[in-house]
C-alpha cells in the first residue's frame, strides 16, 4: 500500500487496527455515526480514538448491540453481574461470566465468541467454546439463555477491549458488540511474589 501511495495515488484505508494505521497512514479521519470527529496527523487521530468519551462505558450493554440478523432480539446482557460496558477484574480473578437472554424467531445453534485485545487493536485472546468443543447448543424458537464462564489468560494491570459476538460457530454471526466494552484488570500476584 505504501508503494502505491508513493506513486502519487490516493489510497483509502478503512480500519480499526491502530497498529496498522500508525504504520501505513500519515493522515487519518475518525468518524462516528457518519460524522467526522477528528481529522489530521494519524498519531493525533489515534489518540482521540483510543480515548473515547467515558460515557460509552457507562451505558447499558444493550445500547451497543449491532444486529446482523433481524430474527434475534437480545433483552439482557450481564458481564460479571453488571449490565454496563465496563468490567472490573479484581486481582487474581481471571473469570468473566457472560449471561445473554433474548428471543430467536427460528430454531438455531447459538454460542458466544469473545475477542480480547489491547486498545491498539492487537488481539490477545479468543474464546469460542463452539469451535473448541465442535458444537453449540441448539435453541428452539422462542426465549434463549446463554450462560458462559470465560477463563482469561493471565493479563497484566491495565485496560483491554472485550468484543462479544452471538454466533452459530463457523457458520454465521447474529449480533456483535465491538469497541464498546472495556475490561479493567487490577494487578495480579505472581506465584513468586
Amino acid at each position: 500500500m505504501g508503494e502505491v501511495a508513493s506513486e502519487g495515488r490516493t489510497v483509502l484505508f478503512v480500519s480499526h487496527n491502530m497498529a496498522a494505521i500508525s504504520q501505513l497512514c500519515e493522515r487519518s479521519i475518525l468518524m462516528s455515526a457518519g460524522e467526522i470527529i477528528s481529522d489530521g496527523v494519524s498519531n493525533s487521530v489515534i489518540e482521540a480514538y483510543l480515548k473515547p468519551s467515558s460515557d460509552i462505558y457507562s451505558r447499558n450493554l444493550l445500547d451497543s448491540i449491532k444486529y446482523l440478523d433481524s430474527n434475534f432480539l437480545i433483552s439482557k446482557i450481564v458481564l460479571n453481574g453488571k449490565e454496563k460496558a465496563e468490567v472490573f477484574l479484581p486481582s487474581n480473578d481471571r473469570e468473566i461470566r457472560v449471561i445473554i437472554e433474548g428471543h430467536v424467531n427460528f430454531s438455531s445453534y447459538l454460542d458466544l465468541e469473545v475477542k480480547l485485545s489491547d486498545f491498539q487493536g492487537r488481539p490477545l485472546g479468543f474464546f469460542s467454546p463452539g469451535h473448541q468443543l465442535g458444537k453449540a447448543k441448539k435453541f428452539n424458537e422462542g426465549i434463549f439463555l446463554l450462560d458462559r464462564r470465560i477463563n482469561l489468560p493471565r493479563v497484566t494491570k491495565g485496560e483491554y477491549r472485550f468484543d462479544l459476538y452471538l454466533t452459530d460457530p463457523g457458520i454465521k454471526y447474529y449480533t456483535k458488540i465491538e469497541n464498546s466494552i472495556k475490561l479493567v484488570a487490577e494487578v495480579s500476584r505472581t506465584e513468586t511474589g
